[in-house]
């Protein structure tokens, strides 16, 4: 075993006991398999198999680099998860404390075609698009180039286009983070209760290590010594010390932070104070709808 392995060993065990934490909570059926909680279950599961990919790549040598290739990849779809469960929490955290959302209409009472047609005057639509598309092009840039040498300078190029794609993709990524803490900002009128602000406080703290991981992101892009996609960053025992290092520092560790953070909130009650709240978040929500009612009516 390399010496990836160790640390892989370590955070498989640490994403297992998050993953077991919110099994329990859904399997107990203390949460439901429709509320924000299945979304940290989807992200737990993935990193799970990250880990398990890495620890392959440990076992196998650096000769077996699919392993690897597979490790990016689900690490890759792990960050999407988190970005996404951060705002699961945010628009739950709406929704229960005020009865509405201004950032994702609710599906209740509407056929589909009514919630499509409201879709686009929501973030939540672009939000969905952008990271998606923001997802595809750090996979693609992650494969790009993949133990290609810096010294080929027919490959010169395909090197630089997986850097491009990778940076764009991460800085989407970090743009919808700043959005959350924006709207985690907006949403502090809403709550009434120390438990309602404790919970938005939690979810507005974990900006910090989604952008500390998005950083990383760019980081190993731009650092030859960290760019996973080059054979620089690696020696007989697979990804030199400051490669693996900063991996697990600045992007594992993130991420498993910013995990724990939001199943943390799984001990914090919103039932509380929810009138004064609800009437001012109805309130510009009933405004909206009656505008776009007034231009289609017009129209």
């Amino acid at each position: 075993m390399d010496r990836g392995g160790i640390p892989a060993i370590v955070f498989l065990i640490l994403y297992f006991a998050l993953c077991s934490w919110v099994s329990s909570l859904l399997l107990s059926k203390q949460v439901s398999w429709r509320s924000r909680y299945t979304s940290i279950f989807i992200h737990t599961t993935l990193r799970l198999a990250a880990q398990i990919c890495g620890i392959g790549y440990a076992v196998a040598g650096v000769e077996h680099s699919n392993w690897l290739v597979a490790y990016f990849v689900f690490g890759a779809e792990g960050y999407f998860t988190l970005v996404w469960c951060a705002f699961r929490f945010l628009i739950s955290f709406q929704n229960e404390v005020t009865g509405n959302s201004w950032i994702e209409p609710k599906r209740e009472g509407m056929s589909w075609s009514e919630y499509y047609r409201k879709m686009p005057h929501y973030p939540v639509l672009y939000f969905h698009y952008s990271l998606a598309g923001a997802n595809a092009l750090i996979i693609v840039g992650s494969l790009k180039g993949m133990n290609t040498d810096l010294s080929d300078p027919s490959r010169a190029s395909e090197i630089h286009t997986g850097v491009i794609l990778r940076d764009v993709g991460t800085a989407l990524f970090m743009a919808w983070v700043l959005v959350l803490g924006y709207f985690c900002f907006r949403s502090y009128k809403y709550a009434q209760t120390r438990n309602q602000t404790r919970f938005l406080f939690i979810i507005g703290a974990t900006v910090i290590p989604l952008l500390v991981r998005g950083v990383y992101g760019i980081l190993a892009c731009e650092i030859t010594q960290w760019n996973y996609a080059l054979p620089e960053s690696y020696d007989s025992q697979g990804l030199k010390p400051g490669a693996l290092a900063a991996e697990y520092l600045l992007g594992t560790t993130m991420e498993w932070s910013t995990c724990l953070l939001l199943l943390c909130t799984s001990f914090i009650s919103l039932d509380n104070g929810r009138s004064q709240g609800s009437s001012l978040l109805n309130e510009k929500v009933n405004s909206k709808d009656k505008t776009q009612q007034d231009v289609h009516s017009v129209a």
